[in-house]
């Protein structure tokens, strides 16, 4: 949504593009070695990409409808748009998830892999200033300068909620969740 409105956003994610993803997952099946940011859950689309992509949304959240839509968009069936319990099956998700991120950076938006969070930057007022990332391919921290940041980190990115714990910043369920 920030992207088609003409916003340029960073989306930060600590774990690999799909098709890297899928391969790490791969050989830790056959192998047993284990990435620890490229996995099921941590990757481009999140645990909903091995899970079958159940979609939960309250019919009353005035995002329902755009969500659905952006999904259809990206190649999801039509039938998740009058469906009562929208469902994209696993073997769909992935192409759903990288169409996704693909048009985010056609409209001028970035996708970082392997780029981890590591800490927020917060002002006296409380406003956000800027964060710290860092990618695994260096062990130097970058700071980016910005106002504004949306967490969608899942609920296996424990470390995160260890950071807003260590920032207090108050946490609040929203009525939509999805493996993105």
């Amino acid at each position: 949504l920030l992207a088609r409105n003409g916003y340029h956003p960073i989306v930060l994610e600590r774990g690999p593009a799909l098709a890297d993803r899928v391969a790490a997952v791969q050989k830790f099946e056959q192998t047993g070695a284990l990435d620890p940011n490229a996995n099921i859950q941590f990757g481009e689309g999140g645990a909903g990409t091995f899970s079958d992509g159940k979609l939960n949304t309250g019919t009353k959240n005035p995002a329902h409808r755009l969500i659905l839509e952006t999904f259809v968009e990206a190649g999801a069936p039509r039938d998740i748009l009058w469906d009562a319990k929208p469902h994209i099956g696993s073997d769909i998700l992935p192409k759903v998830v990288t169409a996704i991120s693909q048009r985010i950076e056609q409209l001028g938006g970035v996708v970082r892999y392997r780029t981890k969070l590591v800490d927020i930057h917060i002002d006296a007022s409380g406003a956000i200033t800027g964060i710290d990332v860092q990618s695994s391919q260096d062990a130097a921290c970058e700071p980016i300068e910005t106002k504004h940041l949306i967490l969608a980190c899942g609920h296996s990115a424990r470390d995160i909620f260890e950071l807003l714990k260590d920032h207090n910043v108050a946490l609040a369920q929203k009525t939509f969740a999805m493996g993105v």
